[in-house]
């Protein structure tokens, strides 16, 4: 395999690891790019090969997209604050219909998450999260984990970072 091109703008393809011999096949990568709506599609990507006897070779490529999901902001930064307050961001996710969603946070962070939909829309939530009043002192950071399940299960990873500074004393 000499080159890889994608049929539409939708799929890209790339040679990964080119093939070395019969033994030691190479590796194709295709990259659905986002955003795609819910359905399944059918492209082909065209490889340029080294072989006399077939120049070219059209591989077809099927794929599903369940649902189409979305968190803004993509990351969360809480700053410095006192132990004792409890800053709130909220994350605005847009999740494919019949989905439902759920956050975790790794062990030990202590993060207060609620969701809730957002107006009338189904497919809109607001993911408000805040430190707890007993976070230890120091940085707190790693990433929220919200999952999307549908036909199939999505998972979003927002990172956060912040700093809990002891309380100023009168």
């Amino acid at each position: 395999v000499l080159s890889a091109v994608g049929s539409d703008p939708s799929i890209t393809a790339r040679v990964a690891a080119p093939a070395v011999s019969a033994d030691k096949p190479g590796m194709l990568e295709v990259t659905v790019k986002a955003p795609a709506k819910a359905g399944l599609y059918r492209r082909h990507v065209t490889i340029t090969t080294a072989m006399p006897d077939r120049p070219t070779v059209k591989l077809p490529v099927i794929f599903s997209v369940s649902a189409s999901a979305s968190a803004s902001p993509d990351r969360i930064d809480f700053g410095r604050f006192s132990q004792g307050q409890t800053p709130l961001r909220t994350l605005r996710v847009t999740a494919g219909e019949g989905t439902s969603v759920r956050a975790a946070v790794p062990h030990p962070m202590v993060l207060d998450v609620k969701i809730s939909k957002t107006g009338t829309e189904p497919f809109f939530y607001t993911i408000a999260v805040s430190p707890k009043t007993e976070a230890p002192f120091g940085p707190i950071d790693g990433e929220l984990r919200i999952h999307l399940d549908g036909a199939e299960t999505t998972v979003l990873a927002i990172p956060f970072t912040g700093y809990v500074a002891e309380g100023r004393r009168p």
